[in-house]
């Protein structure tokens, strides 16, 4: 009595005869905070120098799956040199990192133009597509707006970042931040349609 496994992303591409005879389970996606754990468990098992914002920018990009995000880590560590470095992970990924998205959005709560497309033209130069890069802003926006609603208080625990997004939560007005989200949302909707990304 012979038994098959049968493991596939796509069963539709399998014959309907052979589909009606399968048992079929159907897996659900991993969470980002699960293979951010499997990863940072590879890299120690690995004794492999890591720093742990590389490992959620590559649990986030693997979309679920951990072989995904397995290729994807021994992709950046080959641009690391043997180490698992956001910044390689970013090179990798095309991806901003939580810094660069923050002085962008500052400098559009100061209104500094000059700034802000100085920034910008500096990022698509060094390989940043559009889109992710209006993504970065609109998740800095998101938890400017969490702050506002659900401040974190005065804990000495919040880290540099934390604080910078506590302060632009006080300086925005909710209205002004809506406008900003709902500006940036719509620009990666119509991103296709315009004649230049830049």
């Amino acid at each position: 009595n012979l038994q098959f496994l049968l493991a596939t992303t796509d069963p539709q591409q399998l014959q309907a005869t052979l589909l009606s005879r399968c048992f079929q389970l159907h897996l659900p996606l991993l969470s980002v905070e699960k293979i951010e754990e499997q990863l940072q468990r590879s890299a120690q098992t690995e004794k492999v120098e890591t720093e742990l914002p590389a490992l959620r920018l590559l649990a986030e990009a693997a979309q679920g799956s951990l072989r995904d995000a397995l290729t994807l880590m021994d992709q950046a560590l080959a641009l690391g040199a043997g180490r698992l470095l956001t910044t390689a992970v970013n090179q990798l990924l095309g991806t901003l990192d939580t810094q660069q998205a923050l002085v962008l959005v500052e400098a559009l709560q100061r209104a500094d133009s000059a700034a802000l497309l100085q920034k910008v033209e500096q990022l698509l130069g060094q390989g940043i597509e559009a889109d992710p890069l209006l993504a970065a802003m609109a998740s800095i926006l998101h938890q400017i707006a969490l702050q506002q609603w659900l401040p974190l208080g005065a804990s000495s625990e919040i880290d540099h970042v934390g604080q910078r997004i506590r302060a632009l939560a006080q300086l925005i007005d909710p209205m002004d931040l809506q406008l900003y989200y709902q500006t940036l949302l719509i620009g990666r909707k119509e991103l296709a349609l315009a004649p230049s990304p830049r």
